[in-house]
């Protein structure tokens, strides 16, 4: 009986769901679910996540703890060995390949080409005849773009506004030249960021949204390892943000209400690979925060 049999029948003797054990274990139903079918390649780089999981399920029922971690252990060998297999039969399939494509390669020979004696085509000159029309084709565009050119130009001097000594006015189009204070004031507008944040000590920022009055705010979070995620709002589990292991490319976008919200714990398997983004404003995490492996915690508090 292999590990994901075992942890099964023992679950269902002791009476218990997949949800029931997900509660006492904090393991996520992905991660139990995953284990009773035998996905153990899901998780393969992540050997120290699994014993710990296989840990946590041992103790709720009753499996000795042992037997469980030596059997993944041969389990985790057998799957790189498989691994390994594939990998030389792909290598020496490419090899067989690029050998037959060699030896077409060298069996191919280009035809050698045939020449005709053909004298005539010396006392034939139509081709001069094409060459006359070619020239006189190109001359007669020539002085279309240079009379073109010409009248563009005068037409530009006869918008320009002209002056006399005993004139008060100009004639002409004149712009106005834009306010300086409202150039200024523009500028500012547009340098003003959507969301401002504030740094309390490590991975914990306090952030301010551009428009005070806002009813809703969008968080959105990227993932570029394959690590397990879950989010707190307000110190309650978000059920909407679904705990479990999330791949690399993965993201999750939510709406919050401002009214109802007051800071939020983003938990992370790998704080590495974990991007938080505000408004589409990412938090300006430092270079040793963004360095920083294993389970973390992100805690961000929204200012009023």
């Amino acid at each position: 009986m292999n590990i994901s049999e075992i942890i099964k029948q023992k679950r269902e003797e002791k009476g218990l769901s997949v949800e029931e054990l997900s509660s006492q274990t904090m393991l996520s139903i992905a991660i139990i679910k995953d284990l009773e079918n035998g996905n153990f390649d899901h998780y393969q780089g992540e050997e120290a996540y699994m014993k710990m999981y296989l840990r946590k399920i041992c103790r709720a029922l009753d499996i000795n703890e042992k037997e469980v971690q030596n059997e993944y252990l041969n389990l985790t060998q057998k799957i790189e060995l498989e691994e390994l297999q594939e990998a030389e039969a792909q290598n020496e399939h490419a090899k067989k390949k690029l050998s037959a494509d060699e030896e077409k390669a060298k069996a191919f020979r280009f035809e050698k080409p045939s020449f005709t004696n053909n004298k005539g085509v010396v006392g034939d000159k139509s081709h001069l005849n094409v060459i006359r029309v070619i020239i006189i084709v190109l001359l007669v565009a020539m002085i279309f773009c240079i009379g073109f050119f010409a009248i563009s130009k005068t037409k530009s001097k006869a918008n320009v506004p002209s002056f006399t000594s005993d004139q008060q006015t100009a004639t002409g189009e004149v712009t106005k030249k834009p306010s300086k204070k409202k150039t200024e004031k523009k500028k500012k507008e547009e340098t003003v960021p959507a969301v401002t944040y504030t740094r309390n000590s490590d991975l914990n920022y306090n952030f301010k949204l551009k428009d005070p009055n806002a009813q809703t705010f969008k968080l959105k979070v990227e993932y570029s390892k394959k690590c397990w995620g879950s989010l707190y709002v307000n110190r309650t589990k978000y059920t909407q943000f679904e705990g479990k292991v999330y791949n690399e490319g993965d993201s999750v976008e939510l709406t919050l209400n401002t009214a109802d919200f007051s800071t939020l714990r983003l938990v992370s398997g790998e704080q590495s690979g974990v991007k938080v983004y505000v408004d589409d404003v990412e938090v300006p995490l430092t270079d040793e925060e963004k360095a920083e492996t294993g389970l973390k915690y992100t805690y961000l508090t929204l200012e009023k």
